[in-house]
């Protein structure tokens, strides 16, 4: 449980002070050890902007500085494999390390009843203890007379020397609780995942997507409450068809439960590097036929747009982002997550998507600013719906999509769409008005590359391999040519 319940840290600025803070509320479990509720630590800039780049790599080392505390914390509990070693060879008072003390300006030594806090401390406490074991050991075939030492040991082991055996397993824990060492695949799905998340943040720092890996972090706790906490060799194909079939139950589609299985997969490939584990059972794994089968969005007619832009009551923050992916043809979260600083409004306006989480590569684009929708983006900067430079204020998910496409969704269904387009395949969603974008551009003469470049469309190895892609002002021309009849009412 301890892997999933991390509160996401946040920025904050204490009073009269520039700097941002990275804040992070301390897990319940480990408050007790690490002596408070909440954690700062300082990004170092007062550029929001910078101090969200440094998020990550400071919030990974909070996690390590709390998980360092509650760690030492458990180590003298009454069950711990440490405190039971150093009960049972009689070393409470042995001393293991030195700690510069500036009260007295000296070195004061640390016995082992006082638990290492570190890994450098880990290792110095299990050689101490190791050692001793091992001359207990020398001594069990020594011909030599008992101690006064050897007889303090007897007392404490209820009148019996530990034996050889007694001893290799009091090393063997030992080196669980302070090496991490432990037989390969014992380790459960719960024991990776917080170093999957660190791995995951260094390839986020190496061109992984963000937002992708905030997604699979979401998978694999789906996947645990499906099949339960296995232990890593324990996993089996069969497990991965539970998991894709209860996904199925649920009404996912083939593509969306490849997409879950592919981060639950990504963990497992992440153990088998790390020698956790010998091989990735869901290496290739078919999935033939378990879930929905995709079906491809269908453009919306101008009588249906009509119909949706006229709903009675429909919250002016749905009209306005419906509006916006009409016109620019931004993807849902494109559109819905946009920041303050992202509008530029020059000579040419546009949004820009250089610095968002965005689909892909090619998703990192300027999106001109249509003259119909000018004014209605205007006013929002002036009066944002959301906080923190935000224009909506729809909520933000744990895997860091927005709420926009429920909410939108559900207006959208109050509408019978189906019933004013012809009979054929594929469905209406959000997603459509994309797709009426395009077929607007098309027919208004605009070529396929400028379209491309308008939507942040791969352009593919050939036609994306020369040249910087159409200006803005051609694509500001080319989205100005398109009549929008169904935003007449739209608030200026």
């Amino acid at each position: 449980m301890k892997a999933f319940d991390w509160h996401p840290a946040t920025l904050v600025k204490r009073p009269n002070n520039d700097i941002w803070q990275v804040q992070m509320t301390v897990p319940k479990w480990a408050r007790d050890a690490f002596g408070r509720s909440q954690y700062r630590k300082s990004a170092g800039t007062s550029d929001k902007r910078h101090a969200e780049a440094k998020k990550h790599d400071i919030e990974a080392q909070m996690r390590q500085d709390i998980m360092r505390k509650y760690e030492s914390s458990t180590l003298w509990e009454p069950d711990s494999p440490y405190r039971k070693a150093v009960e049972t060879l009689g070393l409470e008072e042995t001393f293991y390390r030195g700690e510069w003390v500036d009260d007295v300006t000296d070195v004061v030594e640390i016995p082992l009843s006082q638990p290492p806090k570190d890994d450098g401390e880990k290792r110095q406490a299990f050689e101490a203890i190791y050692n001793a074991a091992r001359r207990v050991q020398a001594k069990a075939h020594s011909v030599q007379a008992v101690s006064l030492e050897d007889l303090e040991l007897i007392r404490r082991n209820r009148g019996i020397r530990p034996s050889e055996e007694d001893l290799e397993q009091l090393l063997r824990n030992l080196r669980k609780v302070l090496l991490n060492e432990q037989p390969k695949g014992s380790r459960t799905i719960e024991d990776v995942l917080p170093e999957f998340e660190k791995h995951l943040e260094g390839r986020v720092r190496n061109g992984l997507r963000n937002k992708t890996a905030k997604e699979w972090l979401t998978f694999v706790p789906q996947f645990v409450k499906v099949v339960g906490n296995l232990s890593l060799s324990d996993i089996q194909k069969k497990h991965g068809y539970d998991f894709a079939k209860a996904l199925a139950a649920q009404g996912k589609a083939e593509k969306t439960i490849r997409s879950r299985l592919t981060g639950v997969s990504r963990l497992l490939q992440f153990a088998t590097e790390e020698g956790l584990l010998e091989q990735n059972p869901f290496n290739n794994l078919p999935l033939n036929g378990i879930g929905k089968k995709s079906h491809h969005y269908r453009p919306l007619s101008d009588e249906q747009l009509s119909a949706l832009f006229g709903i009675e009551g429909l919250p002016e923050r749905v009209r306005i982002l419906w509006a916006l992916l009409i016109t620019t043809g931004m993807r849902m979260d494109e559109a819905a997550l946009l920041q303050q600083d992202q509008v530029a409004l020059g000579e040419l306006p546009y949004f820009d998507l250089r610095v968002a989480e965005v689909k892909t590569a090619s998703s990192q684009r300027k999106v001109p600013i249509p003259e119909i929708i000018l004014p209605t983006v205007k006013r929002l900067i002036d009066r944002p719906e959301g906080k923190d430079g935000r224009l909506f204020s729809f909520s933000i998910k744990n895997n860091g999509k927005s709420r926009a496409s429920d909410d939108c969704g559900r207006w959208l269904k109050k509408v019978d769409l189906y019933g004013m387009a012809p009979k054929g395949p594929g469905r209406f969603t959000n997603h459509s008005m994309r797709g009426s974008l395009k077929d607007k551009l098309r027919e208004a003469g605009v070529p396929l590359e400028v379209s491309n470049d308008l939507f942040g469309h791969d352009k593919g190895k050939v036609s994306g391999a020369y040249g910087y892609g159409t200006s803005l002002r051609v694509m500001k021309e080319a989205v100005d040519k398109i009549n929008h009849p169904y935003l007449k009412g739209l608030q200026a």
